[in-house]
């Protein structure tokens, strides 16, 4: 018994402590489609337990009927909670988690047919919770699995209503519509209910789909992000710098020149064999920031891959390249990197510096950085090169 409540806690647990529905696997969207139906079911009893309380209403409905559903509804609880409980063990079970999704939203909506039969398989509650649970359930599930619970539950539907039409079976069976009057909608009990069934689902399937559609944006606000800056360090990844550099040509004949600062950290490899990589990155993000503190406005500063960076001057002079590369390069000697026995010690950086002149290509220019990083490593290192035009 103790294992079983452990393992409901671990996974209720995970769902609170990782709000975000779209990183669910399929046994926690499964889980959570549960608690909804439970919620729903208590709605239920607790409106049934109001009309066994209050005789005055007990004419608008068939108590026998009520009664009967009372029962079978806190079955329908008792066994929705022990799915969870089952549900709890199948996590990780990947053999398993492709097939649940089908069992359980196909049971979910077949065991909410009888409700919409016995409440009105045409009433507008019963279309209007159809309609809820249809949305929430495409963006919970894949199309395979919402297929098969449309088929289903279009097969179903049909039957009722086509032995509804014919007078086989009782429309809405649970209300006494002699005492409830026509037309309908002006009793008060009658519009109340229906108001009751509703109302409450209308809103928790609007904050499920506001919940969703909010995590949506941040999860396309991320890719975004992602697409644009390096996701260790904060700085432009090699895709903007690439982007950054085609604008330099489609600006190429501006009368200012423009430069590049490659720099490379020296030997960044002894630092990850030596501290772990974990204090390499906390080396790399600590780079970043000196160099975003060095440069202008209207500069850009990269990650151009590994421990390499890629500064894009803009409408420079040579003076000027000059005083940021140096103060670059006096930046990275003056930061303390701390590893995780908080010894200090310091990664300098080669650099090499080139002027795209006007007319000339950007990646001509950046190529001559290059080069001139070689030389900066080649002649000793924690240099600043310069490329000869």
């Amino acid at each position: 018994m103790s294992s079983i409540i452990h393992s409901l806690k671990q996974s209720l647990r995970w769902m609170i402590d990782n709000p975000y529905v779209l990183n669910w696997g399929p046994v926690e969207r499964c889980i959570l489609i549960f608690i909804f139906f439970i919620g729903i079911k208590i709605l239920w009893v607790s409106w049934k337990v109001y009309i066994l309380l209050n005789i005055d209403v007990q004419q608008f409905v068939h108590l026998s009927v009520v009664k009967f559903q009372l029962n079978f509804e806190l079955i329908q609880i008792v066994v929705a909670a022990l799915l969870i409980i089952v549900l709890s063990f199948l996590k990780g079970k990947k053999e398993i988690e492709n097939y649940v999704p089908y069992f359980c939203v196909n049971l979910f909506a077949i065991t909410l047919l009888p409700d919409g039969y016995l409440a009105g398989i045409f009433a507008s509650n019963t279309m209007l919770n159809t309609a809820c649970y249809l949305f929430v359930g495409i963006i919970l599930f894949n199309y395979r699995v919402m297929a098969s619970v449309v088929l289903l539950s279009s097969v179903c539907f049909g039957i009722i209503i086509d032995a509804t039409l014919k007078g086989n079976i009782p429309y809405a069976p649970l209300f006494n519509f002699k005492t409830i009057g026509e037309p309908s909608y002006l009793n008060s009990f009658w519009l109340n209910s229906t108001s009751f069934f509703s109302f409450p689902i209308l809103i928790a399937c609007i904050t499920v789909l506001i919940l969703i559609l909010k995590q949506l944006r941040e999860r396309e606000n991320y890719i975004a992000y992602l697409s644009e800056f390096d996701a260790l360090t904060g700085i432009y990844n090699r895709r903007m710098l690439n982007l950054a550099l085609a604008e330099l040509d489609r600006n190429k004949f501006l009368t200012q020149i423009n430069a590049m600062i490659m720099i490379d950290l020296d030997d960044f490899k002894d630092v990850n064999d030596t501290y772990g990589h974990l204090v390499g990155d906390l080396v790399l993000e600590n780079t970043a920031e000196a160099l975003k503190n060095v440069i202008r406005d209207s500069d850009i500063v990269g990650r151009f891959g590994g421990e390499e960076f890629l500064i894009i001057l803009k409408n420079t002079s040579i003076e000027k390249t000059q005083v940021i590369a140096e103060k670059c390069h006096d930046a990275l000697q003056q930061i303390e990197h701390l590893s995780k026995d908080q010894i200090k010690f310091k990664v300098s950086g080669s650099m090499g510096v080139a002027f795209m002149q006007q007319g000339e290509l950007a990646m001509n220019s950046l190529h001559e950085a290059d080069l001139a990083l070689y030389r900066a490593k080649a002649s000793g290192r924690n240099k600043i090169c310069y490329a000869s035009h």
